[in-house]
Protein backbone atom coordinates (compact mmCIF):
# COMPACT_ATOMS: atom_id res chain seq x y z
CA UNK A 1 0.00 0.00 0.00
CA UNK A 2 3.25 2.28 -0.19
CA UNK A 3 2.57 2.76 -3.49
CA UNK A 4 -1.09 4.47 -2.62
CA UNK A 5 0.27 6.77 -0.23
CA UNK A 6 2.83 8.04 -2.90
CA UNK A 7 0.22 8.46 -4.70
CA UNK A 8 -1.64 10.34 -2.53
CA UNK A 9 0.86 12.22 -1.51
CA UNK A 10 2.17 13.51 -5.17
CA UNK A 11 -1.72 14.48 -5.57
CA UNK A 12 -1.14 16.64 -2.29
CA UNK A 13 2.35 18.15 -3.52
CA UNK A 14 1.26 18.98 -6.77
CA UNK A 15 1.19 23.15 -6.88
CA UNK A 16 -1.47 23.63 -9.20
CA UNK A 17 -5.33 22.30 -9.43
CA UNK A 18 -4.95 21.15 -12.34
CA UNK A 19 -1.75 19.33 -12.26
CA UNK A 20 -3.89 17.56 -8.85
CA UNK A 21 -6.74 16.58 -11.30
CA UNK A 22 -4.85 15.45 -13.91
CA UNK A 23 -2.92 12.74 -11.48
CA UNK A 24 -6.41 11.95 -9.52
CA UNK A 25 -7.79 11.09 -13.21
CA UNK A 26 -4.52 9.23 -14.34
CA UNK A 27 -4.55 7.15 -10.99
CA UNK A 28 -7.88 6.40 -10.78
CA UNK A 29 -8.00 5.51 -14.77
CA UNK A 30 -4.91 3.09 -14.39
CA UNK A 31 -4.56 1.57 -10.56
CA UNK A 32 -7.49 -0.45 -9.70
CA UNK A 33 -6.65 -0.15 -5.77
CA UNK A 34 -6.26 3.00 -5.72
CA UNK A 35 -9.58 3.53 -7.42
CA UNK A 36 -11.37 1.13 -4.35
CA UNK A 37 -9.45 3.26 -2.19
CA UNK A 38 -10.90 6.82 -3.15
CA UNK A 39 -14.35 5.47 -3.71
CA UNK A 40 -14.54 4.04 -0.15
CA UNK A 41 -13.01 7.35 1.34
CA UNK A 42 -15.48 9.47 -0.73
CA UNK A 43 -18.70 8.30 -0.92
CA UNK A 44 -21.21 10.06 0.60
CA UNK A 45 -23.22 6.76 1.50
CA UNK A 46 -20.44 4.75 3.25
CA UNK A 47 -19.93 5.43 6.82
CA UNK A 48 -17.66 3.39 8.73
CA UNK A 49 -18.66 4.68 12.26
CA UNK A 50 -14.97 4.28 13.65
CA UNK A 51 -13.26 7.20 14.83
CA UNK A 52 -9.88 5.96 15.39
CA UNK A 53 -8.25 2.23 14.48
CA UNK A 54 -6.64 0.78 17.69
CA UNK A 55 -3.31 -0.04 18.05
CA UNK A 56 -2.38 -3.40 17.63
CA UNK A 57 0.75 -5.05 19.10
CA UNK A 58 0.89 -8.39 18.30
CA UNK A 59 -0.13 -8.90 14.36
CA UNK A 60 0.24 -12.24 13.16
CA UNK A 61 -2.15 -12.57 10.30
CA UNK A 62 -0.65 -15.61 7.96
CA UNK A 63 -2.88 -13.96 5.15
CA UNK A 64 -1.53 -13.13 1.45
CA UNK A 65 -1.73 -9.28 0.38
CA UNK A 66 -4.78 -9.98 -1.93
CA UNK A 67 -6.36 -11.97 0.59
CA UNK A 68 -5.65 -9.38 3.63
CA UNK A 69 -6.79 -6.50 1.26
CA UNK A 70 -9.93 -8.51 -0.08
CA UNK A 71 -11.13 -8.99 3.65
CA UNK A 72 -10.45 -5.64 4.03
CA UNK A 73 -12.89 -4.15 1.43
CA UNK A 74 -15.22 -6.98 2.09
CA UNK A 75 -15.08 -6.05 6.31
CA UNK A 76 -15.61 -1.96 5.47
CA UNK A 77 -18.31 -2.73 3.26
CA UNK A 78 -20.30 -4.57 5.39
CA UNK A 79 -19.32 -1.95 8.19
CA UNK A 80 -20.67 0.76 6.00
CA UNK A 81 -23.96 -0.53 6.50
CA UNK A 82 -24.18 -1.17 9.90
CA UNK A 83 -25.37 1.54 12.38
CA UNK A 84 -22.43 0.80 14.51
CA UNK A 85 -18.80 -0.60 14.52
CA UNK A 86 -17.93 -2.93 17.88
CA UNK A 87 -14.84 -3.10 19.46
CA UNK A 88 -14.02 -6.83 17.67
CA UNK A 89 -14.67 -4.78 14.40
CA UNK A 90 -12.61 -1.98 14.94
CA UNK A 91 -10.00 -4.70 15.99
CA UNK A 92 -10.68 -6.77 13.17
CA UNK A 93 -9.95 -3.52 10.75
CA UNK A 94 -7.02 -2.41 12.55
CA UNK A 95 -5.25 -5.98 12.04
CA UNK A 96 -6.12 -6.15 8.85
CA UNK A 97 -4.74 -2.94 8.21
CA UNK A 98 -1.59 -3.63 10.04
CA UNK A 99 -0.37 -6.69 8.18
CA UNK A 100 -0.15 -4.12 5.23
CA UNK A 101 2.51 -1.89 4.73
CA UNK A 102 1.09 1.67 5.69
CA UNK A 103 -2.01 -0.14 6.01
CA UNK A 104 -3.12 1.66 8.91
CA UNK A 105 -2.46 5.02 7.43
CA UNK A 106 -4.18 4.29 4.49
CA UNK A 107 -7.48 2.75 6.39
CA UNK A 108 -7.36 5.89 8.77
CA UNK A 109 -7.83 7.79 5.73
CA UNK A 110 -10.40 5.66 4.56
CA UNK A 111 -12.65 5.94 7.51
CA UNK A 112 -12.43 9.76 7.97
CA UNK A 113 -12.86 10.55 4.63
CA UNK A 114 -9.33 12.67 4.24
CA UNK A 115 -7.51 11.77 2.07
CA UNK A 116 -4.76 14.01 2.48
Amino acid sequence: MREILNKLNEIDSANKSATKLALLRDFLRNDELFREIVILATSGTMHFNIKRLPTIIDNKLSMSREETLSELFKHLKYLATQSGASKKDKEWIARLASNLECGTLIVERIITGKLK
